[in-house]
This record gives structure tokens, sequence and C-alpha cells, in this order.
């Protein structure tokens, strides 16, 4: 926990006002149908909150709230920092993570992922991406997991995004997830 806390107090100082950019702040749900080793359906809620500094470098946290239909539910806190450059119409996404499994039954976890991705406008407001993420903990085995996502975004407005995207992921355990995410730039 308090590597956690320095990821993050270091993540806020670098966002002050000192340094241009915009804060852009993510909500979503999704559905995850777990079916290796066994079957299971987690509801997953999620919030993300990330600084873009004007030289592309990303600092931001992320709450993640899961609740299956068997077992107990959890939580998980991350930190997060990346680089995200407009490479014409395009962005690209290089982000590392930092995070803190937490649950009413067993012990916290520490856990860390790589997420590379990259978006592109499609025309009349759509936005097309696809993602790849690396997770995994020295801590916990049996979690280790690459998950592979595809989305598709609809801009609302010049700061406002809803974006469809489903995810197969593989590893350790298999599973696949559905989300409905909403963005907003500010």
């Amino acid at each position: 926990m308090k590597k956690l806390l320095a990821i993050a107090l270091l993540a806020l100082g670098l966002s002050s006002p000192a340094f241009a950019g915009n804060l852009i702040v993510g909500a979503g749900i999704a559905r995850e149908t777990v079916t290796e080793p066994v079957d299971v359906e987690v509801d997953l809620y999620q919030v993300k909150g990330v600084y873009r500094f004007d030289n592309a470098v990303t600092a931001g946290a992320v709450f993640q709230a899961a609740d299956p239909d068997l077992g107990p539910s959890e939580r998980r806190y991350e930190v997060t920092a990346g680089y995200n450059p407009k490479v014409g119409n395009a962005s690209v996404n290089v982000e590392v993570g930092y995070g803190l499994r937490n649950s009413d039954v067993m012990t916290d976890v520490d856990y860390y992922y790589v997420t590379v991705g990259a978006s592109h406008p499609l025309g009349n407001n759509f936005v097309g991406d696809l993602q790849y993420r690396y997770r995994d903990s020295n801590e916990l085995d049996k979690w280790r997991t690459d998950l592979y996502t595809v989305g598709l975004g609809y801009k609302v407005n010049p700061t406002t995004l809803v974006r469809g995207s489903y995810g197969q992921q593989y590893g350790d355990f298999e599973s696949n997830i559905v989300a409905l995410t909403v963005v907003k730039v500010f």
C-alpha cells in the first residue's frame, strides 16, 4: 500500500498547474465471462482519471470494483504512467501501471501491467481502437493474463466519447469482456 500511495503522490505532483495539459476522466461498466478454469460471470465498474501533459506524458489513477456471481467481491486500486503521442490523425498509447487487489476474504495482492494501443478516427465522429495488456503479480499464482481489446467509440461532442469494446483474455485464466465507457476531456 505504501508503494501505491507514493506513486499516486508522484502522479499528483506532476499534474500541478505548472504543467499544461488535459484532465481525462472515464467511467465504465463491463461484463466479464470467465470460461477457464471455471465458469463465472463478473460485473465490473471502473472510474479512471488521467492527466495528459502537453508533452504527451500521462499520469493517473484507476478504481475498479468487481462483483462475481461466485465468490467474494473485490476492489482494485491502480496508479498509471504512460506516453500518449499523436501520430498524424492517430493516437498511440503506452502505459505501465501498479495495482492493489483487495478482497474481504484474501490478503491484499500487488500486481503490475503494461498496455499498448492505438486509436484512429474512422469518420462521421467514430473512432476505432486496438489494445493489448499484459498483467501479472509476483504475489499471486495463476493471475498472469494477456488481454486483446477492440473498441469503437462515438464522439458526442469534441470533449465527450462513448465507447463500446470487446476483449478476449488468455493466460492463467480465460475470459471475454464486453464494456461500455464514457470519457470526458477537460
